[in-house]
C-alpha cells in the first residue's frame, strides 16, 4: 500500500482524507473510529502515517482533528505534533504470558486475564 504525503495533494486534509481513504480501501478494519473530528487508528504507525499527511500544517492535528494511536511506541512523544496515544503494559503482557503457557504445558485449567492500558494524552487530543 502506497500512502499519499502532503507533498502530493493542495491541502494537508486532501492528503489526511487520502491517506485515510487509503487505510479503508487496503483494509476496512484498520480504522477503528472515525467521529467528530476524532481518529483512533489500531496501532501507532498507522497514526504516524496519518500525521504525515500534516506535515505542512501539523497545528492542525489536536485543533481541528484529533488523533490517538494505540502501543505507545517510544518515537510517538517525538512526532510533530508528539501523539497521544493508549500504552499497553507490554511487561506485564509477558509475565501473564508465560504464566499461561505453564499452566498449559501442565494441563491446568484455561483462564483469561485483563490488563489494564494507559492513555497517555499528548498534542494530538
Amino acid at each position: 500500500m502506497t500512502l499519499t504525503n502532503a507533498s502530493t495533494p493542495a491541502t494537508a486534509r486532501e492528503a489526511a482524507a487520502e491517506t485515510l481513504r487509503k487505510f479503508t480501501e487496503h483494509s476496512p478494519e484498520y480504522l477503528q473510529h472515525v467521529a467528530n473530528g476524532t481518529i483512533k487508528l489500531p496501532t501507532d504507525r498507522h497514526a504516524f502515517a496519518v500525521l504525515g499527511a500534516f506535515q505542512r500544517e501539523p497545528e492542525a492535528v489536536g485543533r481541528d482533528l484529533l488523533l490517538v494511536g494505540y502501543d505507545d511506541l517510544d518515537c510517538a512523544a517525538w512526532t510533530t505534533p508528539p501523539l497521544t496515544s493508549v500504552r499497553q503494559p507490554f511487561d506485564e503482557l509477558g509475565r501473564i504470558s508465560v504464566r499461561l503457557a505453564i499452566d498449559a504445558i501442565y494441563s491446568r485449567p484455561a483462564r483469561s486475564e485483563k490488563v489494564q492500558p494507559q492513555l497517555v494524552v499528548r498534542e494530538t487530543a
